[in-house]
């Protein structure tokens, strides 16, 4: 997929704002290119299109949302994916209709259509991609998605994979900005930064904390997190600066003291 087939894709979604035989063609005839990424972007479009342009109707005239050509296009694709990729795609359009802009206003139009669909799929598979959940952490899962914490999800999806290849198509999706996010919130600020590291992007990760420490100095917290960061990049100068400045500024409670101590002793052990 290059950046101009994507920009394309993802342009008819967006400009579109009227169901159009012609539009709704090529993005079918791209469903078939058996192109993962092209599917995916193609099922957006398809997504954006219909809740754009039923959305309208539904405000204006109480249109009542009922199966239509797209949501059929959209649920029968889903339908033929395997376990961990009907997880992953019902995720983020989950994610497109809580947090795009675009598609937000109308999410309560098209929650029982879509949404509550997208849920349905996510349960029905989370059992059946091999993480042999606990009990509490099941309990953990069904909470998240209760509370639409999907970038959690995708975390905890990523964190219990381990080293197998599947868990960087999660923590890509974060780090690349394909799942939408809710950055008024600075925990997804984090979890952005966490991604970046764990697909080897740790400059960018280190920028994040950098801007986080500096819009909240008073945080241990995110200046702990920081030191990390320095010590995987494996900039000792910046590391031993920051560590002396959290020694000589503040009065560190034992919690605090605890992390520091864990971050010293990885640093130890890196030199």
């Amino acid at each position: 997929l290059t950046d101009l087939q994507k920009e394309y894709i993802v342009h008819l979604g967006d400009i579109s704002h009227r169901h159009s035989q012609s539009v709704m063609a090529m993005l079918t005839d791209f469903l078939n290119t058996k192109n993962i990424n092209i599917e995916y972007f193609s099922l957006l479009s398809l997504l954006k299109i219909d809740i754009k342009n039923r959305g309208i109707d539904s405000v204006n005239k109480k249109l009542q949302i009922i199966e239509n050509e797209y949501s059929i296009i959209i649920k029968k694709r889903l339908s033929n994916y395997k376990p961990l990729f009907k997880i992953f795609v019902s995720i983020l359009l989950s994610a497109e209709m809580l947090f795009n802009p675009m598609l937000g206003g109308y999410y309560r139009f098209f929650k029982e259509l879509y949404f509550d669909y997208f849920e349905s799929v996510f349960f029905e598979n989370i059992l059946l991609i091999g993480l042999d959940l606990t009990e509490g952490e099941n309990q953990t899962v069904k909470e998240m998605k209760t509370g639409n914490h999907l970038s959690n999800i995708f975390l905890f999806i990523a964190e219990k994979l381990g080293e197998k290849e599947e868990s960087q198509l999660f923590y890509q999706a974060i780090a690349n900005g394909l799942l939408k996010l809710d950055f008024r919130h600075l925990p997804f600020v984090e979890y952005l930064a966490y991604a970046k590291y764990k697909i080897g992007n740790i400059n960018e990760a280190v920028d994040i904390y950098e801007r986080l420490v500096e819009q909240n100095p008073d945080v241990v917290e995110y200046r702990v997190q920081l030191l990390n960061y320095y010590q995987a990049k494996k900039d000792f100068l910046a590391f031993n600066k920051e560590f002396q400045y959290l020694e000589a500024t503040f009065n560190l409670n034992d919690e605090q003291v605890k992390m520091l101590a864990k971050s010293k002793e990885v640093y130890v052990n890196a030199l």
